[in-house]
């Protein structure tokens, strides 16, 4: 090889060595810029992060009341928006804790607060398809859970919530973080943390769940609407050829049969794979509790104990309320955010063995009053017309009979004859209207259920504007000008009866049944209420409680009181006084015939 060969060479190789060190100087250059801006789109995401005290945890987690009868027994889980009783980390069994950790945080007890590796990966794949998966610890699930959207997927809220967990492990023990996080997750049916879970799915307290069962809850937050245990269907909807039913229960009146899933012991099978790849159970334990049969272990908890009505409960929730108010200065907002979410213990004086007799007797009310029968309405003092309306003494209509008055999808009806159209105007002469100076008001009316029972309807008012209508001689002129802005407002039928649209005035369509009555029974020892009873109710909807809120005459109930207690009281202290007088003058040799008049007064 010539030299300038070999020069050339030499030449080319130092201008590679350069090109490389120059390309290596701008990519450190690069990197650093680049990380810079990093770090300054970190900053500035910290800076906006709320202000946290992870000290007060537990206080912040709202809890689960209770009402309990005179014996101490439950009676009430108080609804809220979240159940939840809390219990201390020791009370929940190592396998429990386990269980959650493997499945969901299996560096828990190494890491910070957050897993570099599930950081990496998350953000990886967050720029390579726009989604940010899991891999949050669980300090980072606890952080969401508690400051955070739970559904913000964003970058943003990834920083944050890693930047608060890096706070929360600066100040709480992995003890403390694992047993907030215990006590906050959802497990569905309303139920949060595992004391709560383990109630609503077992029947049974925390520290009483076997691996088999531990392992199914620490499926669940995964997704709840898929790993939940059991889930609702209606009735109509279940078929026991696809569905194993293992409850029943009631959500605001309305009954629903509790069904198995079996997607939560997929889910179950590979949580306890995991403890078992971490030597958190052996193969004896992990073959054990695959046997296990959740089928037969779910046993629904109800939210009441007794089978009873919301009547006694209600009104002990009432005078919780007035109490936090009156005696502990709270405001009212206040005392019942501390009824609903404060963990109260709430000791009644319910007797609910006599409160259910007394419901039941309401519930039969008829058959123990008159015993059975085929006739109309019981118990009521009434007179028909012609037409089967409700008459009073003075034989005017009080309730019309529900086809007199309203079609069977309650429309008003309007009779032919009884109304007419004139200038644009609508005028009625009808007694089922009853005009005022704001509104006009429309009659009741009654129905008759399957159980021979009385129904009254309450029927609201037409509303027109002051200018929209008229009282005239025995009628309502209803003015053009409401008319025209109400097309809609009344039709005709085929037999030229004037129908007004229910849109226009309310109906009571449940109604309520007759005669009502309500029931306090006091111990009159102390005055402790033992049962109370609103109303009678057969159909099972909310009604007013007339035991506490219906206000009315005593009438003759006050005479035992106000009367005879008092005439009683001055007999017995006559009668006292007699016998002092009499002591006094046998003292002095002294009898007479005043000892029949003692022996008569008794």
């Amino acid at each position: 090889m010539s030299d300038e060969n070999k020069n050339n060479k030499k030449q080319r190789k130092a201008t590679a060595s350069k090109v490389v060190k120059i390309s290596l100087i701008l990519i450190l250059i690069l990197g650093i810029l680049g990380g810079g801006a990093v770090a300054g789109v970190v900053l500035s995401i910290v800076k906006d992060a709320p202000e946290i005290d992870p000290s007060n945890i537990n206080s912040t987690l709202d809890q689960t009341s209770f009402i309990y009868d005179l014996d101490g027994n439950m009676v009430e889980k108080i609804q809220a928006v979240e159940l939840r009783t809390i219990v201390s980390l020791n009370t929940m069994p190592k396998h429990l804790q386990d269980a959650f950790i493997s499945i969901e945080d299996e560096r828990f007890e190494d890491h910070i607060g957050v897993d570099p590796r599930g950081i990496v990966s998350a953000v990886f794949d967050y720029f390579k398809s726009g989604n940010m998966r899991g891999a949050s610890t669980i300090t980072q699930q606890l952080a969401r859970g508690l400051y955070l959207d739970p559904l913000d997927k964003s970058l943003t809220r990834k920083i944050t919530e890693a930047y608060l967990a890096l706070k929360i492990e600066r100040v709480l023990s992995k003890d403390q973080i694992l047993e907030a996080y215990l006590n906050r997750n959802y497990f569905g049916q309303n139920a949060y943390g595992v004391q709560e879970a383990a109630q609503t799915y077992f029947s049974k307290d925390v520290q009483e769940l076997t691996i088999a069962e531990s392992a199914l809850l620490a499926g669940v937050v995964k997704g709840t609407n898929k790993y939940q245990p059991f889930y609702r269907v209606k009735p109509e909807d279940f078929d026991s050829s696809k569905h194993y039913e293992v409850g029943q229960t009631d959500v605001l009146g309305e009954k629903y049969i509790l069904v198995y899933n079996q997607e939560s012991v997929n889910r179950q099978k590979i949580v306890l794979k995991k403890m078992l790849d971490l030597g958190k159970i052996t193969e004896a334990e992990y073959d054990a509790a695959l046997k296990e049969d959740i089928k037969t272990s779910l046993k629904p908890s109800e939210k009441k104990t007794y089978d009873i009505t919301n009547y006694f409960t209600d009104y002990v929730k009432t005078q919780v309320v007035q109490a936090l108010v009156e005696k502990l200065g709270y405001t009212r907002e206040q005392a019942e955010d501390e009824l609903y979410t404060g963990g109260l213990k709430i000791y009644s004086t319910i007797d609910v063995n006599l409160q259910k007799k007394l419901e039941d007797a309401y519930e039969n009310f008829t058959e123990i009053l008159v015993g059975k029968t085929d006739k109309g309405p019981i118990l009521v003092d009434w007179s028909l017309n012609k037409a089967g309306n409700v008459l009073d003494d003075k034989k005017n209509i009080i309730f019309y009979k529900k086809d007199n008055i309203m079609t069977d999808d309650y429309q008003l009806i309007i009779e032919k004859g009884t109304y007419e159209i004139a200038n644009g105007d609508l005028i009625i002469r009808n007694n089922k209207l009853i005009p005022y100076k704001k509104h006009i008001d429309i009659a009741d009316f009654y129905t008759i259920d399957e159980r021979k029972n009385l129904v009254t309807h309450t029927v609201g008012s037409i509303i027109p504007n002051e200018d929209e209508f008229e009282i005239i001689d025995n009628g309502v002129k209803i003015k053009q000008k409401f008319l025209d802005k109400n097309k809609d407002f009344y039709k005709k039928d085929e037999n030229d009866n004037l129908l007004i649209n229910d849109k226009f005035f309310f109906v009571s369509k449940d109604g309520i049944v007759q005669p009502q009555s309500a029931t306090v029974v006091m111990d009159y020892r102390n005055g402790h209420i033992l049962a109370i009873v609103g109303g009678r109710d057969v159909d099972g909807t909310k009604i007013l409680n007339r035991a506490t809120s219906s206000q009315r005459q005593p009438g003759s109930a006050i005479k035992p009181i106000a009367v005879y207690l008092p005439a009683l009281d001055i007999q017995q202290h006559l009668q006292l006084m007699i016998y002092l007088f009499i002591m006094a003058m046998e003292n002095y040799g002294l009898r007479t015939g005043i000892l029949d008049i003692v022996v008569c007064t008794h």
